[in-house]
Parts: structure tokens; sequence; C-alpha cells
């Protein structure tokens, strides 16, 4: 498939795509005004069609690994902090709190890194978040505040 990329201007790539949205105005029971998306129904655009060069996929890979890998480091020394502050001699409050820096921390970070590293595997998604980096800020200035890599339902 021919064509330029969007970030690089060089040839070779592939097409990609994503959908954008705007919230739709608050209906009679007044589900807008919740902050959770669940709640918040959205007009959806798109797709919007970018070519990316193999390259300029590469690297935003790479950088979504290295994402990843890093949260597992930064996730692994919490643990191990928490371990060392619970050991046998420390009074029990030492241990709930390094539980607590484990949950609190710990999880949310393991979760992130295991979500980049395993979307950092699919070329089509990483490609995809790709083109939506690059055009997010120009659909902000139209007003559309929600994006997605894959077909919304």
């Amino acid at each position: 498939m021919g064509g330029q990329c969007e970030k690089c201007k060089m040839r070779e790539g592939a097409e990609f795509y994503f959908y954008y949205g705007k919230p739709k105005a608050v209906d009679e029971k007044g589900a807008a005004d919740s902050s959770s998306d669940e709640m918040i129904n959205y007009s959806v655009y798109g797709p919007k069609n970018v070519f990316l060069c193999n390259s300029c996929v590469r690297k935003h890979r790479l950088a979504l690994l290295l994402e990843g890998i890093i949260l597992l480091f930064i996730t692994g020394f919490i643990g191990v902090l928490a371990i060392h502050l619970g050991g046998d001699s420390k009074p029990v409050w030492m241990m709930v709190l390094a539980g607590l820096i484990i949950f609190c921390i710990g999880i949310p970070l393991m979760y992130r890194s295991i979500g980049a590293l395993g979307k950092a595997l699919s070329r089509s998604w990483t490609g995809n978040s790709l083109a939506v980096e690059i055009h997010m800020e120009e659909l902000k200035k139209e007003g559309y505040s929600k994006f997605w890599v894959d077909k919304p339902h």
C-alpha cells in the first residue's frame, strides 16, 4: 500500500485508523453528569485513516515496551522495599503499611505495565494508537474529547 507517513513524511508502511467522539447532550436521567465514561454517551465519528511508515510504528512500539518494562521494575522495587519494611522483627503496623504500599501503588503499576506490554505486541493497536497521538491535539481543538483505537460498540 502506498502513501506518505503523516509523522515523518517517508514511505513504506500501512494505513491505520481510529475513531473519535464528543459527549452527547445530557439526557433526562442526567447520565452525562457522571465523570465515568460508561455513564456518558458519545457521538462517534470516524474512522480517521492515517498512513504511517513501519519505522514510526516500530519506534512507538519500542516506547510502549520500554514503558511497560520500566513500570514492571518500579513495581518490583516497591515490592522488595515493602517486604524489607515488613520483616519479621518489625511491628505489625509496619507490616500492614507494607501491604498497603504494595496494594495501593504496586498493583496499579503492575496492571498498567502488563497493559502497555500487551498492547505493544499488537502492531495494529500500536499503529492505531500512534495515529491518535498524531491527531489528538487538532481534534481536541475541534471539541472531540474521546478517542478509540478499536471501533466503539
